[in-house]
């Protein structure tokens, strides 16, 4: 019989960054710490973004700075089941490509006669 070796554990039992339901400003610094420790790891990162209802832009650029260094360190970093609420912000500031979102589905927009509030 041969004995478990943990480095032998696959990648992807790295236990996900979980985002919260609204990335904004005042969770970016806390994100950002997340975001590097899952980087110094070993394996992919998984950003599970199921509960996001909201995302502003400074959360946005953060996460575009961590796809880009993940890229840059060979790291593969993916998304598990987006919100549409980021799929749409991402979508509205043209960050789909960059965050890779590319399968996201971001859902309704706003209805007709309606604009977004700035």
């Amino acid at each position: 019989m041969t004995q478990n070796d943990p480095q032998d554990t696959p990648p992807e039992a790295q236990a996900p960054v979980v985002c919260a339901d609204s990335l904004d400003i005042s969770r970016v610094a806390d994100l950002r710490q997340e975001l590097l420790q899952a980087l110094a790891s070993d394996g992919p990162v998984v950003l599970d973004a199921a509960a996001v209802e909201r995302a502003d832009t400074a959360a946005l650029q953060l996460l575009l700075a961590f796809f880009n260094e993940a890229r840059g360190r060979g790291v593969v970093a993916r998304w598990q089941a987006p919100s549409p609420a980021l799929c749409r912000a991402a979508a509205d500031l043209g960050l789909v490509a960059g965050l890779g979102l590319a399968e996201c589905n971001p859902g309704p927009g706003p209805g007709p006669g309606t604009s977004p509030s700035h």
